[in-house]
């Protein structure tokens, strides 16, 4: 994050730090979110009628988060 996205080199200024921590907060909340999903799993595919039907409905929503990216690359462009 801190070379790629925000353009810093390695010790080097603020540009650096900042892209470090969004990188560590990104893993943080990709843990948080792992756990409480790996805790909820079982309940949710009892819900929903069963573990293919919860596949299934995961799948569309994991297709519309990859198309969501090609948004914001175009926002990312622009600025």
């Amino acid at each position: 994050m801190a070379k790629e996205v925000y353009g810093g080199k390695v010790g080097d200024g603020r540009l650096y730090d900042l892209g470090v921590h969004a990188g560590a907060l990104g893993l943080l909340s990709n843990s948080v979110v792992l756990g409480f999903m790996s805790l909820s799993v079982e309940f949710l595919g009892k819900k929903i009628g069963g573990v293919k039907r919860l596949w299934g409905i995961l799948n569309f929503v994991l297709v519309v988060c990859i198309a969501l990216t090609v948004l914001v690359t175009k926002m990312a462009e622009k600025s």
